[in-house]
């Protein structure tokens, strides 16, 4: 019946018996629709990403509409505007005449690390990228940008430049949940991905502002 373009990760629909249709999105907007022609009737800004569907029910013959909020889900692009602020989970609750404020949404506290200075041709960067795509992104976010839950790893410390290999191919972190991958990778594939973590590294600050 109709569409609407989005350029960020979607969250779930809710369809209503009252002809609306309910979305949120990755960066932090959520929106009610006609369901018969794609009418947007209102949209509401939480500063947290939402992935989940919304629900609805009654209480005492009152409505409420509900979604938890907090982006993190693998593989999912985090959102430009939301790559600075704590992507705190949330459960937001609304209902008609409702007008409590919302507790402020935080921004991160950036670790204050050196960067490394590049060191891979633009032809390893590429070999570099893909590496990283494959087997880093799903947790570390795409182009090194980390959705909140796990390491930012722009911001990785000197000991965690200096013990790269230890800790992607031998399982040096694996207490915390970064697990070995000697069995898919070798030396020069991780020294591939740590170049192009730096090269992403390089405008960390610029994405930051």
């Amino acid at each position: 019946r109709w569409q609407i373009p989005h350029t960020e990760a979607l969250g779930g629909l809710l369809s209503t018996a009252g002809n609306l249709v309910f979305q949120g999105t990755n960066d932090g907007r959520f929106s009610a629709y006609t369901a018969d022609d794609g009418r947007l009737l209102w949209e509401f800004s939480t500063g947290v990403g939402i992935i989940a569907p919304p629900v609805t029910y009654m209480i005492d013959g009152e409505q409420y509409l509900t979604v938890v909020a907090g982006s993190g889900g693998a593989g999912l692009k985090q959102a430009d505007s939301l790559i600075e602020y704590v992507n705190t989970g949330r459960v937001f609750t609304f209902k008609l005449g409702a007008d409590l404020a919302l507790p402020e949404v935080l921004k991160k506290v950036r670790p204050e690390t050196p960067v490394p200075d590049p060191f891979l041709e633009a032809a390893e960067l590429a070999d570099g990228e893909n590496l990283y795509l494959q087997y880093c992104s799903w947790c570390h976010g795409p182009y090194a940008v980390s959705g909140g839950l796990i390491a930012d790893l722009r911001y990785a410390s000197p000991a965690v430049h200096e013990n790269w290999n230890q800790i992607v191919l031998d399982g040096l972190y694996a207490q915390m949940g970064m697990g070995a991958f000697r069995d898919v990778l070798n030396d020069e594939q991780a020294d591939l991905i740590r170049g192009y973590v730096v090269e992403m590294a390089q405008t960390r600050d610029e994405e930051a502002e």
